[in-house]
């Protein structure tokens, strides 16, 4: 009984060469495409962590709010601390945001800024930065050599 050999399979055969030459070559036509596919996935799915900062930076760049705190709580989704205003908005931050900012305070952010202006009764404005130094020399860095 002769068994049906894959296309590739049948073509090495054929090839006069020897049989430790023929295993390898069968070995290749699985490992290059694994190969091929792992960097794949990883370039695709894990980026660097500059560019993850720059990408954070833009997107605090683009986004405006102004409102009064009415409460606070830790989103179900991904844990994400997050701060609601009376207009209803809710504004996902980072927990140093979140701790020091408190019910009833007014806040804002302006487009095209990273920090937050903190206006409270008893103090003057504050300002919280989202992004520490680190940060900026990141995106100083990559904006010079662009």
């Amino acid at each position: 009984m002769k068994t049906k050999e894959k296309p590739i399979g049948k073509f090495i055969n054929e090839l006069e060469l020897p049989e430790n030459v023929k295993k390898g070559i069968k070995i290749l036509t699985w490992v290059i495409p694994i190969i091929i596919f792992s960097l794949v996935i990883y370039t695709g799915f894990l980026e660097s962590a500059d560019k993850k900062r720059e990408r954070d930076i833009k997107s605090t760049l683009e986004y405006n709010f102004k409102g009064k705190v009415k409460e606070k709580y830790i989103s179900w989704n991904h844990n994400t601390p997050t701060t609601k205003l009376y207009d209803g908005k809710e504004i996902g931050s980072d927990y140093g945001l979140y701790n020091l900012v408190q019910i009833n305070d007014s806040i804002s952010k302006e487009k095209g800024v990273l920090y937050v202006k903190i206006y409270r009764k008893e103090s003057d404005t504050s300002n919280y930065l989202y992004f520490d130094k680190e940060y900026f020399n990141i995106l100083d860095r990559k904006n010079k050599i662009d």
